[in-house]
């Protein structure tokens, strides 16, 4: 989707939404000619891939030999690096062999587009929303700011009352415009969060049977239960390797969390900040039957 937003720039991001949703449903499809039209080139190879340096299949065994195809753990890039770039055809081969097809994206601004998606039944789609605390999402978008000027600009395009935005436009740095954008890209950001929470809270029952809702704080606190119940709702079963590395995560993530319990102020304020953001985005966990 990063292709696309860069070459269809200026565009805003309303209007690139439905170009998002027939992207993906080619992708899902495993037919990755569609990239053509972003790429920049006909001769497609994995390396015009965008995170092809951690997407697993491209890095696993037939496509490289960097992992094992059933090996679980994550993909290092600068081990995948190495992989020499394979055929788009390769690739889309291989990628009919799985039976689940998963895709990471952070450019669905509206779960709305996905509706007809999800009622094809020769998909079989099921949508998992990550949420995240605002602040921290603010804060990893600062990090990458300059690469984000452009997504944060068309995200702005989107906003009717564009007059707030005015002084954006004021002579600064380069570096002061890039954080001026991404500060505000963040309120459109949440306001879609909202839409997204009002549209599956009056969904029919063939809609929220496939959406389900996760907290990446619950995610980091609580792994185990957390993919646990993905796997429920994906009607997926782990396996031994899968059920390991989730405990060592658990493992890992519970005594910082403890230790917060335990220090003094600071820390308790930051464990409360946490809960108070836990209630604004509830569980949906009982409102989505598990199939």
């Amino acid at each position: 989707m990063w292709n696309m937003w860069q070459t269809l720039y200026p565009g805003d991001a309303v209007s690139l939404q439905g170009a998002v949703r027939d992207m993906m449903n080619s992708l899902f499809r495993c037919d990755f000619s569609v990239l053509k039209l972003y790429a920049g080139t006909s001769n497609l190879s994995t390396s015009v891939i965008f995170g092809w340096k951690t997407n697993k299949v491209i890095c696993s065994e037939p496509l490289c030999n960097a992992y094992k195809r059933d090996e679980v753990g994550l993909v290092m890039s600068d081990v995948c690096e190495k992989c020499q770039p394979k055929s788009i055809k390769d690739l889309e081969r291989e990628c009919r062999k799985y039976r689940v097809i998963v895709i990471k994206d952070v450019r669905v601004l509206d779960v709305g587009v996905l509706v007809p998606l999800v009622r094809d039944p020769s998909l079989n789609l099921q949508v998992i929303q990550l949420f995240r605390d605002p602040r921290a999402v603010h804060n990893s978008r600062l990090k990458s700011k300059l690469a984000l000027v452009k997504e944060s600009i068309q995200m702005l395009r989107s906003k009717k009352q564009m007059d707030q935005f005015k002084r954006l436009l004021l002579p600064s740095s380069r570096s002061t415009r890039a954080e001026s954008y991404v500060a505000s890209a963040i309120e459109l950001i949440c306001d879609n969060w909202l839409n997204d929470m009002l549209l599956v809270a009056n969904a029919p029952e063939w809609l929220k049977r496939n959406y389900i809702r996760v907290r990446y704080e619950d995610l980091v606190l609580y792994p185990v239960e957390e993919l646990q119940r993905l796997y429920r709702f994906s009607n997926l079963t782990s396996f031994p390797k899968s059920r390991g590395l989730m405990h060592r995560r658990g493992e890992e993530g519970r005594p910082a969390t403890e230790s917060h319990c335990r220090r003094g102020g600071r820390s308790r304020n930051k464990e409360a900040q946490h809960q108070v953001f836990l209630a604004t985005f509830p569980h949906r966990s009982q409102e989505v039957p598990h199939r």
